[in-house]
């Protein structure tokens, strides 16, 4: 997934969602930035994200039509402030740690 600092929220396109079981909510909304443009998108739900380490579980996205190539998606700021994210850039980490697992481990 790309990390998308500027993003507000995590998106998967909306093949990737579907195949994985997401389910859909009657929620639309317009998609714009990273998603290659500004596109119509949907919110979705999905049982369990896993990003490394970290399961997230009952997770909201954006679902919908993508024109980025070579990514299954992109990792928007509510999941990195939540899990209290740590980009390092030399090393080429990331690191999170949710609110409630402790001291922050490498991810």
């Amino acid at each position: 997934m790309i990390v998308d600092t500027g993003a507000s929220t995590t998106f998967v396109p909306a093949q990737v969602a579907i195949a994985s079981g997401a389910s859909t909510s009657g929620l639309n909304f317009m998609l714009g930035g990273a998603t290659g443009g500004v596109l119509p998108g949907k919110v979705a739900r999905v049982q369990e994200l896993s990003l490394g380490n970290l399961i997230v579980h009952d997770a909201e996205l954006a679902i919908g039509e993508s024109k980025i190539d070579g990514a299954a998606g992109m990792l928007g700021e509510e999941y990195l402030s939540w899990n209290f994210g740590i980009i390092d850039l030399g090393g080429m980490n990331l690191y999170l740690r949710p609110p409630d697992s402790g001291p922050a481990k490498k991810r």
